[in-house]
């Protein structure tokens, strides 16, 4: 993909990109994704992603390995230059 549409991926959450755990699977535990909106778990939970004055976004969500019906989701923040300056 292109890196002009990451805006649309990450920021607007427009697009996202589709991931399967194991080839061949198409089930709902097996899949993750990169963009688009964080799972529904998130709509109302914006204590849980936010800290303090920093915003973050939305990255990926992931199965999990050792749980396969749980995913983890990562969000990275809103502020690049924050991101850039602690590493993260």
């Amino acid at each position: 993909m292109p890196m002009e549409n990451h805006m649309n991926i990450l920021v607007e959450r427009i697009d996202c990109i589709l991931y399967y755990t194991e080839s061949g699977q198409s089930n709902e535990h097996s899949k993750g994704w990169i963009g688009g909106n964080a799972p529904d778990f998130f709509n109302d939970q914006a204590d849980l992603i936010h800290e303090g004055n920093q915003k973050y976004y939305f990255y990926l969500s992931l199965v999990h390995p050792f749980k396969p019906e749980s995913m983890i989701s990562i969000f990275i923040p809103e502020d690049y230059e924050e991101y850039l300056e602690n590493n993260i």
